[in-house]
């Protein structure tokens, strides 16, 4: 089966969870309520509609649409935790991808839908992925109001179906700004026992629990380097905490992180994603000018390239449409029709 339900003992034992060391820190850092979030205020602002609505207890089917690492993931958390509160608990989560969910997963959540007396909602991760088949299975039921869908994705979910749509609310967040990102990991730093060092302090008159330093400055240019993404910036300041502290003799001083550490653990971040953003746009892109450039064996290349790294063969196939389209159809009519 390939969809989790959780109840509220299950729940509670992710809250307890999250204090886990062995619990990466993207997960830590997850706000447990509205105040503690970051960013996105047109979003979830005190005035914004969504607030409101988390305030009264009613929760829409949505869609949740934003780039990688902007805190789409943290805000279903959110809206889940006070619903629950609301509920007193009494709610049943279904959590499905649609990487991996098959007809019969979706036939099965809607099936525990139905038989339990709890508000139930399902939190369908990726759902950009979902083909017309699998989105028409769940439109009758959101419909009728049998279960809360929440959709997340990071592609134009203008793509789905329209009546599924036009059922659901569309809740766009942008990547954070570079503010945002200084705050989130000034909390992590301090969660995992760092400090941050400010010009006018000395490391000497810090706490003597600590267990490293690091220069604001250096919390500053990772905020920059990370493009409004969180968990590249959470990821990158764990991995740096991890290769110079985790061995450490805890009887020894504070160590220092300085930006070279920092830039070694993303750099290692980056050689073991083969689907970091930069990387795949410039494939799509070499892809691109390759078959404008009539260099077919060039052109079939990137193409294996970006099918190594697990892109969406439906995103390739939009691509290679579009270039039929805006660079051939001018020389060939029946381009887009091959």
């Amino acid at each position: 089966m390939n969809y989790k339900s959780s109840n509220k003992y299950n729940d509670a034992q992710r809250n307890i969870n999250k204090n886990n060391n062995y619990v990466p820190l993207t997960k830590r850092m997850r706000p447990n309520n509205l105040n503690d979030y970051v960013g996105q205020s047109h979003v979830i602002g005190p005035k914004t509609v969504l607030y409101n609505l988390l305030k009264t207890g009613v929760i829409p089917s949505m869609i949740v649409w934003g780039p990688p690492g902007c805190g789409k993931d943290a805000l279903v958390n959110l809206i889940i935790e006070e619903n629950k509160t609301l509920c007193d608990g009494l709610i049943t989560l279904i959590e499905l991808s649609a990487s991996t969910a098959s007809i019969n997963d979706i036939k099965k959540a809607v099936k525990e839908a139905k038989t339990t007396s709890n508000q139930t909602i399902i939190i369908m991760n990726e759902i950009h992925k979902f083909n017309k088949l699998q989105q028409d299975i769940f439109l009758p039921h959101v419909e009728a109001g049998t279960f809360i869908l929440i959709g997340i994705t990071i592609e134009n979910p203008f793509s789905l179906n329209s009546a599924l749509l036009s059922r659901c609310r569309i809740f766009m967040l942008n990547k954070l700004q570079k503010d945002d990102l200084i705050s989130i990991l000034s909390k992590a730093v301090k969660s995992i026992n760092g400090e941050i060092i400010l010009k006018s302090k000395n490391a000497t008159e810090s706490n003597v629990t600590t267990s490293f330093f690091i220069d604001q400055e250096v919390i500053v240019w990772l905020a920059e380097m990370c493009d409004g993404d969180c968990k590249i910036a959470l990821n990158g300041l764990e991995s740096a905490v991890e290769a110079k502290v985790s061995n450490i003799d805890k009887s020894t001083k504070p160590i220092n992180l300085n930006i070279s550490d920092i830039k070694c653990s993303l750099t290692a971040i980056q050689a073991t994603n083969n689907k970091q953003s930069d990387n795949i746009y410039q494939m799509h892109s070499a892809l691109h000018h390759c078959i404008i450039g009539d260099d077919e064996n060039a052109a079939l290349y990137w193409l294996a390239r970006i099918m190594e790294t697990g892109e969406d063969p439906v995103y390739i196939a939009k691509r290679l449409v579009r270039v039929a389209s805006e660079d051939i159809d001018f020389d060939d009519e029946d381009a887009s029709l091959q």
